[in-house]
């Protein structure tokens, strides 16, 4: 079974509705988002993570080739990021630096910027980043509500 087979099996809800996206076989220009976990996903990858750990030999795969892990490390390295962690209640985050932290511009737009932030945030749950979490909880209520 390919992967293309496999994620498109892991999206119907009749087998848990695991993933959410869709395939570059099928996108449209602009609606291309690719394949992340859903709620249901991450809640299996909670409960199934021994079974995967040591299917896996106790090893994560490498994830430098994933656009979330890339996007990942830019948020950690953004000047929005850093002022989050270094105290205070994060009101001298400003909204380019917000946007800039998850790779956007301040013209963006709000479902893209909700997008990005669903993607991050499931990233940040696989991976346990729970100050990534939090980060992206505050720049939810601040700027996208």
């Amino acid at each position: 079974m390919t992967a293309w087979f496999a994620l498109g099996d892991a999206k119907k809800e009749r087998y848990g509705g695991l993933v959410i996206g869709g395939s570059e076989r099928k996108r449209a220009k602009d609606t291309f988002t690719g394949w992340r976990l859903s709620e249901e996903g991450i809640s299996w990858i909670k409960e199934n993570r021994t079974r995967i750990e040591n299917a896996l030999a106790n090893e994560m795969p490498p994830m430098s080739r994933l656009i979330e892990d890339r996007r990942m490390k830019y948020l950690l390295k953004s000047a929005a990021f850093k002022k989050y962690l270094s105290g205070g209640d994060g009101l001298n985050i400003t909204r380019p630096e917000f946007a800039e932290s998850i790779i956007c511009t301040v013209n963006t737009g709000r479902d893209v910027l909700s997008e990005k932030i669903a993607q991050l945030y499931s990233a940040a749950e696989v991976l346990r980043l729970e100050k990534v979490r939090q980060y992206l909880d505050f720049c939810r209520e601040r700027f996208l509500k």
